[in-house]
């Protein structure tokens, strides 16, 4: 996949491709969506699919988690959380990229300083 295939159809609610983009060129590892959406999930699904990485993607809101759940892989895992401290739980070990986009939006600060200690490169939503 190249740059211009992950930022193609970019818009003002996926705006932060352009850096997803660059924070997953610069490290190697797997990825953690918290949050999954029309802007990033198909985008991250390629691109990992591509490059042999391994994608967790997460979801709080049933209707997009059920979006989605057709892109479910054994590289590229799909679930539905009522919690936001389960994906914190899973992913202890050093990871490449998160990127934080779970409602509420609040709780994004929490979940992004407990990561900030795994992962090499955060990319926050919003």
């Amino acid at each position: 996949m190249t740059k211009e295939q992950f930022i193609e159809g970019m818009s003002n609610w996926s705006s932060h491709l352009v850096l997803l983009w660059d924070a997953l060129e610069a490290t190697k590892g797997d990825v953690v969506e918290l949050g999954m959406g029309d802007g990033s999930t198909p985008k991250l699904h390629e691109y990992c699919k591509s490059k042999g990485r391994k994608l967790f993607s997460y979801e709080n809101n049933l209707q997009w988690y059920k979006k989605y759940e057709y892109l479910r892989t054994p590289d590229h895992s799909i679930e539905y959380t009522q919690d936001w401290l389960e994906p914190v739980q899973k992913h202890r070990n050093q990871i490449g990229v998160l990127f934080s986009d779970e409602a509420p939006g609040h709780i994004r600060k929490y979940n992004i300083a407990i990561f900030a200690q795994n992962a090499q490169a955060i990319v926050a939503h919003d």
